[in-house]
């Protein structure tokens, strides 16, 4: 209880005034800010950095964080049909990214330090009343964050986690489906392999995955124990989005720094089928 606390700070990394909330467990460190309710970096007891986070990252200006954990709601990608025509000029990956989230809760206790975020958004133009968005995020042992709606509407998420590696290219990630979508060729794959090793530009949507994934440094790296498996529980999905965009695809985005690409790779939570329902996802994070 004695290294437990929560702490305010301004500014993290190149977040110039960025309001922020450091948590303390035992050794263990967590940032978590209030815009977007994202979490921008993890550093378990031993001193390891779990997130990856941009050194050219921005936030004024209303723009997205590229790094950590954003949170994508109410869809994921580019807003579906069925959200209607008035959400197709909205942006990318949904609503909330770029809002100031109120914290609602703080909890420190022997077993865990805890910070909660709410954002309550007007009516929108797909539902006729407002609607409730509650986050959680609580470090112990772990990391777990909890994502929860409890209205009934058309929505999808995801927690576009970002992990930090040694190096991405010939990191891998298992077990998998033997199927999946493959944003880059547009197309539909089966896979003779449960295991993808990403090389150059991954972005692919794995249906039905498991509770448990184990994302695997490069081999070459396996011998530093410490930083070679990160193991990533999911509840509440239907889907893990894999992604990291190749050197040329980030070379072209101004909010990722020379070099970035080979520094992380996303394994993301996402709930994507659409379907009127409450929403609770959850992703636990151990390294």
């Amino acid at each position: 209880m004695q290294n437990n606390s929560i702490v305010q700070r301004s500014g993290f990394g190149s977040l110039t005034d960025l309001p922020c909330f450091e948590l303390h467990y035992q050794g263990a460190t967590v940032v978590v800010a209030p815009y977007g309710a994202q979490v921008l970096s993890y550093q378990n007891a031993k001193g390891r950095e779990l997130f990856w986070l941009s050194k050219t990252a921005l936030w004024q200006g209303n723009k997205a964080i590229r790094g950590g954990v954003p949170i994508c709601w109410p869809w994921f990608g580019k807003a579906a049909a069925e959200f209607g025509a008035k959400a197709e000029a909205m942006p990318n990956h949904g609503l909330v990214r770029t809002l100031m989230w109120q914290v609602t809760e703080q909890r420190i206790t022997e077993d865990e330090v805890a910070i909660r975020f709410a954002i309550e958004l007007p009516a929108l133009p797909w539902l006729e009343q407002q609607v409730r968005l509650e986050y959680l995020v609580s470090l112990a042992d772990q990391l777990s964050l909890e994502l929860q709606c409890k209205s009934p509407l058309l929505q999808q998420a995801a927690l576009h986690s970002y992990f930090q590696l040694p190096q991405s290219q010939g990191a891998s990630v298992s077990p998998l489906p033997p199927s999946c979508y493959d944003k880059v060729s547009n197309s539909q794959l089966q896979l003779p392999t449960t295991s993808l090793v990403f090389q150059g530009e991954i972005d692919r949507v794995y249906k039905g995955t498991t509770e448990l994934l184990t994302l695997q440094a490069p081999e070459q790296h396996h011998a530093d124990e410490a930083a070679a498996v990160i193991k990533v529980q999911q509840q509440g999905h239907d889907a893990s989005v894999l992604w990291n965009p190749g050197a040329e695809k980030s070379s072209a985005m101004v909010d990722m720094h020379q070099g970035a690409s080979d520094e992380f790779v996303c394994v993301e939570t996402a709930k994507l089928q659409l379907s009127a329902e409450p929403l609770c996802l959850r992703q636990i994070i151990c390294g």
